[in-house]
């Protein structure tokens, strides 16, 4: 697998010394740490406690956050057989520190790679037992397009945003009905009032008359014979 470019011909003997380096492999490790460390911040953010004023990150005490961080941590933790003289990532160096974010040590790495490159590969990159493989079932299985934890949930979240946005319009749509039959019942009120109002005022111009009585002689009658 090795491209050897030519340049020009020689009578004289060349000779070319090959071998493996550890450098591509140091990087990919190393892309692989910082990715890991990148997840590793965004669980801490969204499940975070603050003690002082009593606020929790949106995914605090969730089940979905937690599986994420099991299934994750347990993938790249976890010992893996068959592959030679080295069974896990930390004796390659990679391991977790005190805080759950990876850590690198490019040296112990570059050294197994050294000691054993066919060991160190199979560890990482075989295709059914390798700590690659074993990555990618478990982000498929949380993450994953088809019946993953995270699409699962997603959905069923999208269900109840979409189920309370028809509770709302339908509640909007009672509210609005109650507001125009309000509305009615108040001018239909007003219309009542300045009909009162009206009889009243033509009631206050009525002209009162005193009472006509009768006593008999000299009684003055209100109608001439």
């Amino acid at each position: 697998g090795l491209d050897l470019p030519l340049h020009s011909a020689t009578q004289e003997t060349v000779t070319i010394d090959v071998k493996e380096s550890s450098a591509t492999l140091v990087d990919a490790v190393q892309d692989f740490v910082d990715a890991y460390n990148s997840i590793r911040s965004n669980l801490d953010s969204v499940t975070a406690f603050n003690a002082e004023d009593a606020t929790t990150g949106i995914l605090f005490g969730t089940t979905v956050a937690l599986r994420v961080d099991a299934d994750l941590s347990q993938a790249i933790g976890d010992r893996y057989f068959g592959h030679g003289r080295y069974q896990t990532l930390e004796e390659l160096g990679v391991s977790f520190d005190d805080n759950g974010r990876l850590s690198l040590d490019s040296e112990e790495l570059e050294t197994a790679f050294s000691e054993d490159p066919d060991a160190v590969k199979a560890l990482l990159a075989d295709e059914e037992t390798g700590v690659a493989a074993a990555v990618d079932r478990a982000i498929e299985s949380l993450a994953g397009e088809n019946n993953s934890l995270l699409s699962s949930r997603s959905e069923a979240l999208a269900d109840i945003v979409d189920n309370n946005n028809d509770r709302i319009a339908f509640l909007d749509e009672r509210l609005d009905n109650e507001r125009n039959r309000l509305l009615f019942e108040f001018a239909q009120l007003e219309l009542l009032i300045a009909e009162f109002q009206n009889n009243l005022s033509d009631l206050s111009n009525l002209q009162l008359f005193d009472p006509v009585t009768s006593s008999g002689v000299g009684a003055t009658s209100l109608f001439s014979a």
